[in-house]
């Protein structure tokens, strides 16, 4: 449910960190003019399926809810403990888009997604459910952004290219044009051009002179 006009009717918000304390802040700059309720959580660790179902408990049947967690940990954590726990609950979650985002008409976005200030998404571009696009993102024509991805301040793909699910961008990364990017993958260098397609677990952060491919539980890695 992507938001087009003044929200009327009453929002959750769950999470916590920088995305969480923004919205609740200013949630104007999101088109909510009604009554934005918070559900503050204190930190991962202490996220359960027991904490999770009591703040769920607190909340209304069919109520706007949107999801507002950071961290991402390839995102499972949002995905596992928030975001399918709503679903689940019959809830409606929302998109929300800063007001001073630009999105194209053409644009397709899921659920759940939300568009940072100063954000561009270009014409056919395509964003999945749960994905997270910081502020200053650029994103070129025809660029599809698989579910549960996130997207750093400031960094850019360009045209045509595919990013699976479950990727994470860092902050200032800029991908090339007609590229497929695979599923859990992690490009989290600043100032990172990247050119060349990455096959599904490759990661790249700093410590890393070449890209790494998560090997089973645990982060463990192989280098290509």
């Amino acid at each position: 449910m992507v938001i087009t006009e003044k929200i009327k009717e009453s929002v959750h918000i769950i999470g916590y960190g920088t995305l969480f304390d923004e919205i609740v802040a200013d949630k104007a700059a999101y088109s909510i003019s009604s009554e934005l309720i918070s559900h503050s959580i204190e930190s991962i660790a202490s996220l359960t399926e027991n904490s999770s179902a009591s703040i769920f408990s607190k909340i209304p049947q069919k109520s706007l809810v949107f999801v507002a967690l950071d961290e991402h940990a390839l995102n499972y954590i949002r995905l596992e403990q928030l975001y399918m726990p709503a679903k689940l609950a019959g809830h409606k979650l929302i998109s929300l888009i800063h007001s001073n985002a630009y999105v194209s008409p053409s644009a397709k976005i899921g659920e759940n997604v939300h568009i940072g200030s100063h954000s561009i998404i270009s014409s056919k571009c395509t964003l999945g459910a749960n994905v997270l696009i910081s502020s200053q993102v650029r994103l070129e024509n025809s660029v599809q952004i698989g579910m549960h991805c996130f997207i750093g301040a400031g960094s850019s793909v360009s045209s045509q290219t595919k990013i699976g699910r479950h990727c994470v961008i860092g902050s200032n990364v800029h991908i090339g044009k007609d590229l497929e990017i695979g599923n859990h993958c992690i490009i989290d260098q600043p100032g990172t051009i990247w050119n060349k397609p990455l096959q599904d677990g490759a990661f790249l952060e700093p410590g890393f002179q070449t890209p790494a491919l998560i090997a089973g539980i645990g982060y463990s890695f192989r280098t290509f």
